[in-house]
């Protein structure tokens, strides 16, 4: 193996043969579609890194990507990015990138290991409305998101919340209501939900 490598390899710094041998050898451990040193931490800066190499400048990690970037869910098949819309840039979707442009997305956005990532608070606010993830546990995504930036109660996501429909607003509130519970780590039982659920109705769409 050559002396000085980069954290995050791939086929452009080593041959696959090359790379896979050191994998069995136990010098290298696998990262998503790429391969690092053993002695590198799997941590946030490095999982970012291994995602920009799939990503053109100025893309943003978002959802279940910024999710498993901050170590509480597992790696996308697709790998969800954003673009500010005051960036101008093009990137176009693909069958390893989906893409979607965002207002004022930068706002809300932090650089790790030299990607953007959506904060966490934001990536739970996107996940709690998410329509998509069918396989994913979100409630247990969310309380891992909200832990991370130490948050006892989702308050802060309700908080910066804006529901777009009221089937939007009330998967949201399912959500929450699960995530609280997980939070308060008690059982799930009739008299166990929070007692802002009982009170809340689902925000009016923002159309």
């Amino acid at each position: 193996m050559h002396s000085r490598l980069s954290s995050v390899l791939t086929t452009a710094d080593l041959p696959i043969a090359e790379l896979s041998s050191a994998r069995l050898d136990g010098e290298l451990f696998g990262l998503g579609e790429f391969w690092c040193p053993i002695d590198v931490h799997d941590e946030p800066a490095t999982r970012a890194l291994s995602v920009a190499r799939l990503l053109p400048r100025r893309a943003i990690a978002e959802l279940q990507s910024a999710a498993w970037i901050y170590g509480v869910a597992p790696e996308p098949a697709q790998h969800r990015v954003c673009v500010d819309t005051r960036a101008r840039a093009v990137i176009a979707s693909s069958p390893r990138l989906q893409v979607r442009e965002l207002r004022r997305v930068g706002d809300d956005s932090q650089l790790i290991g030299g990607l953007g990532v959506t904060t966490p608070l934001r990536t739970a606010i996107d996940l709690a409305r998410w329509e998509q993830p069918t396989t994913l546990a979100v409630p247990e995504v969310l309380a891992g998101l909200l832990r991370y930036a130490g948050f006892a109660s989702v308050g802060p996501v309700l908080e910066g919340f804006v529901a777009h429909s009221r089937a939007e607003a009330r998967r949201a509130l399912d959500r929450l209501a699960q995530t609280q519970l997980l939070l308060n780590d008690r059982p799930h039982g009739p008299d166990s939900s929070p007692r802002w659920l009982s009170l809340a109705k689902p925000p009016e769409p923002t159309l």
